[in-house]
């Protein structure tokens, strides 16, 4: 499933959740022909629970919400599991390819000279935006407070992309690092 869709995320940030429709009727014929345990119904509950907390959040958009639902019913006794080693994995990405576009542009105190923040602030930030490179999925990271540049530590999930913003968060094409989780998962119970 984040095989099929990760490669349309990667592309173009979105896929077509009618994708999702084959999973979701496979889940349902697997648990009309065998009813989850009682644990599992209570897991698969918490699973749903959290994943639209953090879709309320915006943290995700409602294709990605689409995926984690799913991925709470098919597998509800290892989701946290998943959940963790794909948040994990986008993490180190989005350092990774913030530290290495700003460290081009300078050290924290360099790049974000003109914004009036703390160094703790232009250090953390160093590795959660970047200067804008014209990349094609972006999100506005500051804006302008009473005559200030401030750092914009918020993100819109569900918002337009924008390319004409001095400083940039990326968007993350989460279904394929759902699809690193998984796979990453299904390797280490393979070994184990």
């Amino acid at each position: 499933m984040f095989g099929i869709t990760g490669i349309s995320d990667i592309k173009s940030r979105e896929f077509e959740d009618k994708l999702l429709i084959p999973f979701i009727i496979v889940g349902v014929l697997t648990y009309i022909l065998e009813l989850p345990s009682l644990l599992n119904l209570i897991l698969i509950g918490i699973g749903i629970g959290f994943s639209v907390l953090i879709w309320y959040f915006k943290l995700v958009a409602v294709g990605d919400l689409f995926g984690l639902l799913i991925t709470a019913a098919f597998i509800p006794e290892s989701f946290f599991q998943f959940l963790a080693v794909s948040l994990s994995i986008s993490a180190l990405y989005t350092v990774g390819k913030n530290y290495r576009i700003n460290k081009s542009f300078g050290n924290a105190e360099t790049v974000f000279a003109e914004y009036h923040e703390s160094s703790l602030k232009k250090k953390l930030g160093y590795f959660l935006f970047h200067k804008n490179i014209n990349e094609k999925f972006t999100f506005p990271a500051a804006t302008i407070i009473e005559g200030k540049k401030k750092f914009l530590f918020t993100v819109n999930a569900e918002s337009n992309f924008i390319h004409n913003s001095e400083l940039v968060a990326f968007t993350l094409p989460m279904m394929f690092f759902f699809f690193c989780g998984a796979s990453v998962l299904l390797f280490t119970n393979m070994i184990m």
